[in-house]
């Protein structure tokens, strides 16, 4: 059974919708560890001194628990809100850091994709791609997250295209037309 397509937690989330509070304590228990290992994978315990792994799941689990009457549809629906929940909160606060800091929010930067790689992926370019995300989620939502879970929380395409159920060459696709939109977009909003 892959761990986010899975039938008992799309079960547990119906119950929970239908008001069963029990049904959310399941559903905390099956996504957690998953939710621990995705964000272990590419950030590491610490996301900062003051912001740990542990913080950042508490406050997308605690925000979950207050989206019942979200039509979230199955598991792999779920695991998407999630993602993007995680990279809104890290998001929210190098942000936050970064204004107390310098005493301001961040200056617009013209999208270099040849940074998003795992390896030289940068909180500002996390920052930056957050807000375009959410707008490509908006249009084509397999596509956006299919290019967080490669790009923002390392994960290789063929564990991508598993999560997904579909083929290596159309995740590649997928993720290859995420990066031409967001690219067009950023650079169109820098521009102006």
């Amino acid at each position: 059974m892959k761990p986010w397509n899975n039938r008992n937690l799309t079960q547990a989330l119906k119950r929970w919708r239908r008001g069963d509070d029990k049904a959310l304590e399941e559903m905390v228990e099956e996504i957690y560890p998953l939710c621990c290992d995705m964000v272990a994978r590419r950030l590491g315990h610490r996301l900062t001194p003051t912001f740990t792994r542990g913080d950042l799941l508490h406050e997308v689990l605690s925000r979950l628990s207050g989206m019942r009457q979200r039509n979230i549809q199955n598991s792999a629906h779920l695991h998407n809100l999630i993602a993007g929940m995680m990279l809104s909160e890290i998001s929210d606060h190098f942000r936050n850091r970064n204004a107390i800091k310098r005493g301001g929010g961040e200056v617009a930067q013209i999208f270099d994709e040849s940074h998003m790689s795992p390896a030289k992926a940068t909180y500002y370019e996390k920052l930056l791609v957050d807000q375009y995300i959410n707008k490509l989620a908006e249009i084509d939502e397999p596509s956006a997250y299919m290019f967080v879970f490669r790009y923002l929380f390392g994960e290789s395409v063929a564990e991508v295209a598993l999560r997904y159920e579909v083929s290596e060459s159309t995740v590649q696709r997928r993720i290859r037309d995420a990066r031409v939109w967001l690219h067009s977009a950023i650079n169109k909003e820098a521009s102006e």
